[in-house]
């Protein structure tokens, strides 16, 4: 029995270690979120579709130069820092297993 939950241990940790999001995968995931939340705000009409899709695009080139990622092997943690300086105005994701989770974002966000 501790042999098995042993070689599952293992593998879950695999798993998770290749499933690890990189900084691509981020930024895939900024530009379809930012979409979304634009497209939100502009509403569903060819305009409000052109205007999200620019938008996102924008902020998925840009997002290489204002975050950060630590790598802990299993999961990363990303800072994206509009400012330059760690405060309260930072939004922090967990990346684990392929997904994003926002851990949290700033006040007027």
């Amino acid at each position: 029995m501790r042999r098995l939950l042993g070689i599952a241990a293992v593998l879950l940790i695999g798993g998770l270690v290749l499933a690890n999001p990189g900084m691509d995968a981020f930024s895939a995931f900024v530009e379809d979120r930012s979409a979304r939340i634009l497209q939100r705000e502009t509403g569903d009409s060819p305009v409000g579709r052109a205007i999200a899709g620019a938008g996102a695009g924008l902020a998925a080139s840009f997002v290489g130069r204002v975050a950060q990622r630590q790598n802990y092997l299993v999961f990363s943690i990303y800072t994206i820092d509009l400012d330059g300086t760690p405060n309260d105005a930072d939004w922090r994701f967990l990346g684990i297993g392929r997904q994003f989770i926002e851990l949290d974002a700033p006040d007027d966000a």
